[in-house]
């Protein structure tokens, strides 16, 4: 089984690079951990069932529906 012999091999170079690399570069301090949420925007909202622009939506669909249907 060649591919099992491949991900070995290959998986056992990755781990070793790994601890390679955790021992030659230099530890950093850690990153502040916060829980702000600054300058994300807010959730996104659809618009009230009573707004002005669903009613003419529906007026719009109406009045097109009317001129399609044939008479």
């Amino acid at each position: 089984m060649p591919v099992l012999s491949y991900f070995t091999v290959v998986g056992s170079t990755l781990v070793a690079l790994l601890m390679l690399a955790d021992v030659t570069l230099e530890k950093s301090a850690r990153l502040p951990n916060s829980a702000n949420a600054v300058g994300l925007p807010s959730p996104w909202r659809p618009p009230a069932e009573n707004s002005q622009g669903v009613f003419q939506a529906e007026k719009k669909h109406d009045s097109v529906r009317r001129r399609a249907s044939p008479s």
